[in-house]
């Protein structure tokens, strides 16, 4: 069996607790689709290395070395056309006001600036996708489907709000037996006060 060259990913990862209060309600409802290894936001995307693994670990560690822990609020339901799946649609979490999330949004531009250079986009499609925090609960539905999870999600006050204490580099690969293998290497932001 042949190995998949990894792919990289940047992500804040949700607390244990409430990835696992997520996880459990997209077991309950038809067309949600939950990530193996947690619930997160993306912060830079799918992307292969340029440089060696060792570069982009200190330039990321670069770039939030001065961040501190931040609040993150998800507690808007949406739902839009997928962008790179034609007649699919998404349903995610996002901020319902646009300054909820700025220190989330600060984080990425420099994590996107740190690491330019070191990495070529997986799809560059994704990544010229205007930022917009949130969580997917979904990687594609037809439209009536999408409309209905969407609509559960707010019947059911879907939303979430903690703390982001890390980031999170995750490899994405294959093993040589065709097992997917999600090696995540942590970054810690500075407590406040």
């Amino acid at each position: 069996m042949q190995v998949l060259a990894s792919s990289y990913s940047v992500h804040v990862l949700l607390p244990p607790a409430m990835d696992r209060r997520l996880r459990q309600w997209c077991a309950m409802s038809p067309g949600c689709d939950w990530p193996r290894w947690g619930g997160h936001i993306t912060l830079i995307p799918a992307f292969h290395l340029a440089v060696p693994l060792v570069r982009l670990i200190a330039a990321t560690e670069r770039s939030v070395q001065s961040r501190r822990e931040f609040r993150v609020v998800l507690d808007e339901v949406r739902s839009e056309r997928h962008i790179t799946k034609p007649g699919l649609y998404l349903v995610y979490l996002a901020g319902r006001h646009p300054t909820a999330n700025v220190e989330l949004a600060s984080l990425r531009a420099s994590l996107a600036a740190g690491l330019e250079g070191l990495k070529v986009d997986a799809s560059p499609l994704v990544a010229r996708h205007p930022f917009v925090p949130h969580i997917s609960l979904t990687l594609g539905l037809p439209e009536p489907e999408a409309l209905l999870l969407k609509a559960r999600a707010e019947q059911d006050g879907l939303h979430v709000t903690f703390r982001a204490k890390k980031i999170s580099l995750v490899e994405q690969g294959s093993e040589p037996d065709g097992s997917p293998r999600y090696c995540l290497r942590d970054f810690r932001l500075r407590r406040q006060g």
